[in-house]
């Protein structure tokens, strides 16, 4: 199952941006919410985007593959999901560049848009 090979590298960067989010919780000693701690906010928030749209683009990829769309078509567009998801955590939650923050957004859309045509048009 080709979706399932992208779902791996999306899971890892979850767990790594959550342990991102409890390290720096547990250094501002902030349980619930952000403790008006910039820090922490960027880092919720990156962990936050990635949560939204990373099953969302899984679960249309699995759409996708089950209408049977092609193989390459599905690589393209879960390589899409996963390099736009990784440029747009770096670029949001680690100082990268903001043009890689817009390259993943545009990435991730264009992944989004594909696997939803695939579903319907395979």
């Amino acid at each position: 199952m080709i979706t399932a090979g992208y779902a791996l590298p999306l899971v890892a960067l979850y767990i790594f941006l959550s342990l991102h989010v409890v390290n720096a919780r547990k250094t501002h000693r902030v349980s619930i919410g952000d403790g008006g701690k910039d820090d922490l906010v960027l880092r919720i928030r990156t962990h936050g985007n990635l949560a939204e749209y990373a099953p969302f683009g899984i679960v249309m990829l699995l759409l996708a593959e089950l209408a049977g769309a092609g193989a390459i078509a599905l690589h393209l567009s879960g390589a899409a999901l996963v390099v736009g998801r990784a440029l747009h955590a770096w670029a949001l939650g680690f100082g990268g560049p903001m043009g890689a923050r817009v390259a993943g957004m545009v990435l991730t859309l264009l992944s989004l848009a594909a696997s939803a045509v695939l579903a319907v048009l395979a």
